[in-house]
């Protein structure tokens, strides 16, 4: 291959690596002006807000890789070598952006430790909603962990009072983090580990008294945990603030 290149005449740079180093220029761009816009209200998604808190690093590597791209060599082979090492660089880029903003809303890893402890102690264990058995292996489960309906997970409830419900809602409040044990971000989706018997009360209307500590959240400095509680002091008695998928900035 390396003969039958040199070769080769060398063919127009239509589509050459100028094209991939203006869309990372293009993208480093946005990832610089991510911040300014989240902090204005005018981006929304709770995915944008998370990638903006590292945002402005990976936009200067961007486009130092962008620039290096549109410097390439126009040798096939060193051209050839230079790409793939721009690539290489450029995905661990990727990898450790996704790593450092968005990973921790897949990682399940805590909440599978968690339900695997209480399986270890004899607590009752079950599921609300729809389950794949993603605690299974994380977790080392002793017991596949049941998943209930709604009738079925009120029975349930009732028969276990002091077992733990494990569920996810679409929209986080304040009182989700004074009721619950143990809190996390899934998806889109936020992961609520609750005592059963509070669960059946919270879902049937019923007043209870707070438990004497606030949920554990993982991660435990996560922004949106902040901006609930921030917004809940100042308005006591007032209804709790939500987390949503489209939530503005703090």
């Amino acid at each position: 291959l390396a003969q039958l290149s040199r070769r080769v005449r060398p063919g127009p740079r239509v589509f050459g690596p100028w094209l991939p180093g203006l869309l990372l220029l293009a993208g480093a761009v946005a990832l610089h002006l991510l911040p300014d816009a989240v902090a204005a209200g005018r981006i929304n998604s709770v995915w944008y807000i998370d990638l903006a808190t590292a945002s402005p690093w990976f936009a200067l590597m961007a486009g130092v890789l962008g620039i290096a791209l549109l410097c390439s060599p126009r040798a096939d082979l060193a051209a050839a070598r230079y790409l793939a090492t721009i690539a290489i660089i450029a995905v661990a880029a990727i990898h450790t952006l996704f790593a450092q903003t968005l990973w921790p809303r897949f990682d399940i890893a805590p909440a599978a430790q968690r339900i695997a402890a209480l399986q270890a102690a004899d607590v009752p264990v079950a599921h609300y909603g729809l389950y794949e058995n993603q605690f299974q292996f994380l977790g080392r489960l002793r017991r596949p962990l049941p998943a209930l309906d709604p009738v079925p997970a009120e029975q349930w409830a009732a028969a276990n009072p002091e077992g733990r419900m494990v569920y996810s809602v679409k929209s986080l409040n304040a009182d989700d983090l004074q009721f619950a044990e143990f809190v996390q971000p899934f998806r889109s989706d936020w992961l609520l580990i609750e005592r059963a018997d509070r669960w059946l009360a919270r879902r049937n209307g019923v007043a209870i008294e707070p438990p004497p500590a606030m949920a554990e959240r993982f991660p435990a400095d996560y922004w949106p945990y902040r901006v609930l509680l921030d917004a809940a002091r100042p308005a006591a008695g007032l209804p709790a603030p939500v987390i949503r998928e489209a939530q503005p900035a703090g």
